[in-house]
């Protein structure tokens, strides 16, 4: 599956001057823009859900680059799952996102000026479907496409049928520069 978007905004310190401000501030657009997409995702009120991912990053493990399927209900990761449909367990320094948390690092991005930025959201559930963010000697691309909303309830099986118990998957940084990670759990 292609999880390429297929409009790109680039937020990048280039464009247009104007008399009264020759230098526009495209990382405040930027922001903004974040701020006004997290609010209409923030007022469809979906709480549980199903997504694509796929990052590229710098220094990345085969783990976390590998395309998967994380499901959400009530805003937890409840299930990651491989193309191939095999469940991915839990490990550490590897963080996998919910949509709230594209949206952090989509900001943190934007916050630390020494990254290039670009961003591209969902024209229905206004995510970030996709967020790349460069600087010198590093990179880091998150690709999210096919958002299925599904109630808190839905239960979670696994291959044979049963139902899968909760697991503690970390929402944690977008990508780690070191083996030091700061986890955030929701």
């Amino acid at each position: 599956m292609d999880m390429r978007p297929t409009t790109v905004f680039l937020f990048a310190i280039v464009g247009a001057c104007n008399l009264t401000n020759p230098f526009p501030d495209f990382r405040a657009r930027a922001l903004e823009e974040t701020n006004n997409q997290e609010a209409l995702w923030k007022a469809k009120n979906v709480h549980s859900y199903d997504f694509d991912f796929q990052r590229d990053c710098s220094g990345c493990s085969a783990t976390a680059i590998q395309q998967v399927n994380i499901h959400v209900r009530d805003d937890v990761i409840t299930r990651v799952v491989s193309i191939t449909g095999a469940d991915v367990a839990p490990q550490a320094g590897v963080s996998w996102p919910t949509v709230d948390s594209l949206f952090l690092w989509s900001r943190q991005f934007l916050d630390n000026t020494s990254f290039t930025v670009e961003l591209d959201f969902d024209s229905t559930y206004h995510f970030p479907n996709f967020i790349r963010g460069q600087a010198p000697g590093f990179a880091a691309e998150h690709h999210t496409a096919g958002l299925v909303e599904q109630t808190s309830t839905a239960p979670i099986r696994v291959a044979n049928g049963d139902e899968m118990p909760v697991t503690g998957y970390l929402i944690g940084e977008p990508f780690s520069k070191s083996n030091r990670v700061v986890w955030r759990n929701r």
